[in-house]
């Protein structure tokens, strides 16, 4: 559906975006290292995959919607790790993997925008999370032709 409401211009802004990005110690994909684009990371085995050949210390990763915060162990694998929304989280030692959430599509019920603030300084994140006024945005989405379905994920 995105390809019939995109304009060319925006199109084309899209297709020249890289699949990966590393800046410092940082590695950004949608999906997953393997899959830049579709991959998801759903469980401790698509982490551990992920988090194995990591070359460096934070995966950012998206895609599922639904945020997460993984540590790998080379000796155990990944580990799931607990986080506070406002509260900063070390990503020191070992090779983290972290889903910020979305902005605009929260798949965990509550409708809120999920975010991150990254310190790659000090090497910490921040997971955040907010309302917006969605009505507006669905308005937008009904005019623009989007199925009902992608509308009530909202």
């Amino acid at each position: 559906i995105h390809r019939k409401i995109l304009d060319d211009r925006r199109k084309n802004i899209l297709a020249g975006l890289p699949d990966t990005l590393t800046r410092r110690s940082v590695t950004l994909v949608h999906g997953s290292p393997a899959d830049p684009v579709w991959g998801y990371i759903l469980d401790r085995s698509a982490a551990a995959e992920a988090l194995s050949g990591a070359t460096c210390s934070l995966t950012l990763t998206g895609h599922t919607h639904l945020p997460a915060l993984w540590a790998y162990h080379p000796q155990t694998g990944a580990e799931k790790k607990n986080f506070s929304y406002g509260e900063e989280v070390s990503y020191m030692g070992v090779p983290h993997l972290a889903n910020p959430g979305s902005i605009g599509q929260s798949r965990d019920g509550e409708g809120t925008a999920r975010y991150m603030i990254l310190n790659p300084e000090r090497k910490t994140m921040e997971f955040r999370k907010c309302q917006w006024p969605r009505g507006p945005f669905l308005r937008k989405m009904r005019r623009g032709g989007y199925p009902e379905s992608l509308i009530r994920r909202y």
